[in-house]
C-alpha cells in the first residue's frame, strides 16, 4: 500500500483504467460459472471507491471541516479528479481492445460509465469555485471534462447532454472569472507619455 501511495497520480489513474477494462472484458471463459459476476463486482467496487472519495471531499469543503487550500486537501482533490479522468478514458481503452468474445461485456461497460459519471459532473464542476486559482487542479478538471465529453457526448440522451452542458458552463464561468481579463485597452491612435493610458486609448 505504501508503494502504491508513492505512485504519481496519473499512473494511479492508469491502474484504475486497466482494472476497469480488465473487469469489463471478462468473457466468462473461466472455470468458475460466476466469472462475470466477480468481474462486475470488481468493476462496481472501483467506481464506488472513487465516488465515495469525491463525496467526502465535497461534504468536507461545504461544511468547512477541511481547509480548501491546505496541501493535503489539494492533493486529495487532484488525485480524485485524476481518477475520474481514468474512469472516462477506460471506455476508449476498452474499445481499442474489444473483440467478438467480449463485445457484450464491453457494451455493458461502455453504457455504465456515463451512468456513473454524469451525476458527478455538477460536484466536479463545483470544485472550480474553490480552486479556480490553482492551475494544477484547473488543468486536471478541464482535462476531465474534455475527455468525458469527447468519449460520450455522441451517445448521451437529451437529459444527460443538458447535464454535461450545464456543468461545463458552470466550470468555465468560474474559471473565466479568474483567468480572463474583465477589462482591456484598445489603442485608437496617438502617443502616451509618463505611463498610464495612451492618448486616444480607452478602457473597456
Amino acid at each position: 500500500i505504501d508503494g502504491y501511495r508513492r505512485i504519481p497520480y496519473v499512473h494511479r489513474a492508469k491502474i484504475l483504467t486497466t482494472l476497469l477494462v480488465a473487469s469489463s472484458s471478462s468473457n466468462g471463459g473461466g472455470n468458475e460459472p460466476n466469472t462475470n459476476d466477480k468481474s462486475q463486482q470488481i468493476f462496481n467496487s472501483c467506481l464506488t471507491v472513487v465516488q465515495s472519495s469525491l463525496s467526502y471531499i465535497i461534504q468536507a469543503l461545504q461544511s468547512k471541516t477541511v481547509k480548501a487550500h491546505e496541501l493535503h486537501t489539494q492533493e486529495r482533490v487532484c488525485l480524485c479528479i485524476t481518477l475520474y479522468k481514468g474512469i472516462a478514458l477506460s471506455s476508449d481503452m476498452s474499445s481499442a481492445s474489444n473483440n467478438n468474445a467480449n463485445i457484450n461485456n464491453h457494451t455493458n461497460h461502455f453504457n455504465q460509465i456515463p451512468i456513473f459519471l454524469t451525476p458527478s459532473l455538477p460536484h466536479l464542476s463545483a470544485l472550480m469555485t474553490y480552486y479556480a486559482k490553482d492551475l494544477a487542479i484547473c488543468e486536471v478538471l478541464l482535462g476531465f471534462f474534455r475527455d468525458y465529453t469527447e468519449q460520450f457526448i455522441a451517445i448521451l440522451d437529451r437529459e444527460n447532454c443538458l447535464a454535461v452542458f450545464r456543468a461545463s458552463a458552470d466550470l468555465l464561468t468560474h474559471y473565466s472569472k479568474h483567468h480572463c481579463a474583465s477589462s482591456r485597452s484598445i489603442v485608437t491612435g496617438g502617443g502616451g507619455a509618463n505611463g498610464g493610458l495612451l492618448d486616444g486609448e480607452r478602457r473597456l
